[in-house]
This record gives structure tokens, sequence and C-alpha cells, in this order.
């Protein structure tokens, strides 16, 4: 991979640069946003800088302004120690525009375009309300986890209220109101996501019927046998006592007595169950030995057969319902928050998605025109519909108007992303490094910071040499490490 030289790396086409803890990833932010107001003649409101964070926008702001204040002093004469300064100084002999240019960039520095991703898609969303499709006076909805909330609870009424005792008792074993909503997770912020296998929800009544059937059997031979039962399973001879230990078989009786006295609408079985089959009173029998036999034992069995039928049934109930939760809280999410008018930080980014994808041309030019470059920082954040956003609006030369390649060139915009691989962390709020690595395989220059500034030498060498010879060191090949210098 390719290093980035700072000050002389072409400033076109989309660039990836993958830039390691310490390498200078900020530093070389600030850079490019210096050359593009010299060498391209950007103003400060026609680069767009996005990162992740409210905080790290701040960061970015202080940055950019600073470095503009010491290129400002080092095109006045003053004298200076950075070697990009000195290198831009030296190659931009008419100091006289320079110093121009950079003193209109800190006057008009308030109107620097240095956002977060939701911050960006909000203001063109607003921008061009008409072309976008979107309302006016919307709302932003910092957290729709209560609305959220109010409509699985609504599911949960509509869906559990009235079914039968015994599906409910399964419900309660397996799931709650607060797990469904876990298990939404941010997974409505995903539009492309497809739920497999899509189950069908099965006819449980007869299944049911058939496990109360054998369960009252059981309970009714149990009344009239339990002595002898007991009697059995502690004193015949054929039973392995390993298996059936004589101090065991009085919690076991325990245990079939509560069960049974909970009646039929209880679709579990207790876990030494089992012991009381005709299968585990065979398993539990001594080689060359008869098994003793009861027809408890094979009500039992039966019993057995008829739960586990019950069990695949509802599971499949309730993985269809979770499904349809699903589609039930995306579509009465969306009808709800047009009623209140309100939109979540979601709806900023599938909202301009949408908007691009269905209106495309005018709404890509309109961006365009306002923002000639982009810099998009901690690029490993981004998820697939953040990556596409982005990719339609900077990358893709089909929305650019013109018959020639020389005046395509000139409207295209000029797009770098930054970032690191190796600090995705954030795929607990849909971050998607396989999205990193397509847009990896489709920028037109990838380059990587190769200096670390901030650790140890000796720390750098051992950092090296241990991810140096693992092959590949990150899981994928497309990610592969860069040795840093010191």
């Amino acid at each position: 991979m390719e290093h980035f030289d700072l000050s002389d790396s072409p400033l076109k086409g989309t660039n990836l640069i993958e830039a390691s803890a310490g390498t200078g990833k900020t530093y070389t932010i600030t850079g490019l946003f210096l050359r593009l107001i010299i060498e391209k003649h950007l103003s400060v409101n026609e680069i767009l800088v996005v990162t992740f964070t409210q905080a790290a926008t701040e960061e970015l702001k202080d940055r950019i302004r600073t470095r503009l204040r010491e290129a400002t002093d080092a095109f006045h004469g003053e004298r200076c120690e950075d070697k990009i300064l000195s290198a831009l100084v030296k190659r931009h002999g008419d100091t006289e525009n320079g110093c121009r240019r950079l003193e209109e960039a800190i006057r008009d520095f308030d109107k620097a375009a240095i956002f977060t991703i939701h911050g960006f898609c909000k203001r063109m969303l607003d921008e061009n309300a008409f072309e976008s499709g979107s309302l006016f006076d919307t709302e932003l909805a910092r957290d729709q986890e209560a609305l959220k909330r109010e409509i699985v609870e609504d599911f949960w009424r509509r869906h559990f209220y009235d079914a039968s005792r015994l599906f409910v008792n399964y419900v309660l074993d397996n799931t709650s109101p607060d797990k469904l909503l876990s298990l939404l997770g941010n997974k409505l912020s995903q539009p492309n996501m497809k739920i497999i296998p899509r189950v069908a929800i099965p006819d449980s009544s007869e299944a049911e019927r058939t496990f109360q059937a054998s369960f009252n059997a059981v309970h009714q031979n149990w009344l009239s046998e339990r002595t002898e039962i007991k009697n059995i399973l502690a004193n015949d001879e054929g039973l392995d006592r390993n298996k059936y230990r004589k101090t065991s078989i009085p919690k076991w009786i325990l245990s079939m007595d509560e069960y049974l006295s909970m009646g039929d609408n209880n679709p579990e079985i207790f876990g030494k169950f089992e012991k009381f089959t005709s299968t585990g009173i065979e398993n539990g029998t001594k080689k060359k030995c008869m098994p003793p036999s009861h027809p408890f034992f094979d009500l039992c069995e039966d019993l057995k057969n008829k739960q586990e039928a019950l069990a695949g049934c509802f599971e499949k109930h309730l993985m269809g319902l979770k499904a349809e939760l699903f589609e039930y809280v995306k579509d009465e999410l969306k009808k709800r928050k047009e009623t209140l008018n309100i939109l979540s930080f979601d709806d900023l980014l599938l909202n301009l998605h949408t908007a691009i994808r269905k209106r495309g041309k005018s709404l890509v030019e309109n961006i365009r025109t306002r923002f000639r470059a982009a810099l998009i920082d901690e690029f490993q954040d981004t998820d697939p519909i953040q990556y596409d956003i982005f990719k339609m609006l900077f990358a893709d030369d089909s929305s650019v108007s013109g018959a020639n390649s020389e005046n395509r060139e000139n409207k295209s915009p000029v797009l770098f992303l930054i970032g690191d691989p190796k600090q995705a962390i954030y795929g607990f709020r849909g971050a998607d490094i396989f999205a990193y690595m397509d847009a990896a395989k489709h920028a037109e220059s990838r380059y990587t910071l190769g200096k670390n500034w901030r650790s140890e030498p000796k720390l750098i060498s051992a950092v090296n040499t241990v991810f140096g010879n693992t092959d590949p060191a990150f899981l994928y090949e497309e990610i592969p490490f860069q040795p840093a210098d010191s």
C-alpha cells in the first residue's frame, strides 16, 4: 500500500487513507483542508468534513482553525518548522493570493461545514426540502426508545392476551417485552436486512390438545400408583444404582408431585422427568437385566414426546411472531412519528439515502455544487447506508452531467475516506467493517500513514513483530497489517 504524501499526493478522485493510532490522522485532515483552500481555491463552506461524534467535530473545528492561523503566519513570512506549511509556501510563490485565501477562510470559518454524519444529513434534508421530499418543521427526537417500547407493548397485548394459557406460559418462560425490545436493537436502521428463515406460524391447537390429554393420563395414573412407582424405583434389583441412587429418588418423587400439581397449562417438564420414562428406565437398567415395567413409565414416555412436539410448535410460533414484530414495529414507528411530526437520528440517514435513490440527479448536483470536496473521518465506523450516501454523492460520476472526460473531472468532487479498520468497534451501533472493505475495493487510490508519532520505538517494533508474523493479521485479507515506522 502506498504511503500518503500529505504535501504532494493528488487532490482528485476517491481516496482511502488507512491511519493507525498515533500516525497523525487529524494532522493529515487539517493538512488536506489547507491544500484544498490554497491549491483548489475552495472556500471553507465548500469543504465537507464529517466525523463520528459531536465532541470530535468540535475538536476538528479547533484544530483546523488553528492550522489556518499557523498557515497564514507562514505565508506572511514568519518562521515555520512545519514541513507541510513550508512546502506549501515554497510551492505557491504568490504568497499574496495564498494569504488572501487563508484570511478569507479564517474570516468565514463560522460557515465551515464540519458535521457529524447525522448533522450533515439533517442539513441536506433541510436545505433541499423540495428535492428530498422532506416535511417542514419536523422535530428531531434524540431518543425513540420510549416510542419503540410503547409499540412493542402494544404488540405484546395484541398477540398474547387472548392466546392459550399453554402458549402464554411458554412465552413467559422464553421472552418478555424487554427482551423483544432488546432483540430489535439497531436492526430498524438497516433497511436492507432480511429475516431468515421466514417461519410460518403453525396451528398449535392439536399439539396442545394431545399434550394436555397425555398430561392428564400421567396425572391420573400417578394419583393411584404413586406408592408402587416409588417402590419400583427404590427397590428394583435390575436398576443401576449409579443412575438411580436411592438418595436421589425421594427428590425425584417430590419433583413429580410438584410438576403434576401445577396442572396441564405448564408447557415444560422438569429436569429429571426422563428418569420416569420407559426409555430412561431402560437406559438405567443393568446389563443382562430386564428393565422394570409399569404403565406409568409408558405414559411418561408419551408425555415427553408430546411435550417435545409442543415445544417445537411453540418455538416456530414464537419465531414467526418475532419476525412479525420486526415488520410491525418498523411500520408502526413510521406512522407514529409522522403523526407526531418527529424524526430520529436513523431517519435522517434513511431519508437522505432514500431521497438520493429516488430523486437522484437534481439532489446530487445540488449537494455537489455546495461541496466540492469531502473529508470523511473515522470511516471504519460507517455502516452500509452511510457509505452508500457518500458513494452516491461524491464517488459516483454517473450523476455528473457533461459529455467529455475533462468536464467530468472538473465537476467531480474530491473524496477522502480516513479511518483505521483495526479500530472498528461500533458494531453494536450498526457499523459494518464490510462496508469499509467495499470502500477500499472501489477507492481509486489507497494510502497508509506510515509513521507513528505517539508510541515508543521499542513498542512499535514489538507490535510490528507480533502482527507482521501473522497472516492474515486481522482475519481478512482485505485488512492487511501495515508496519509502522518510529
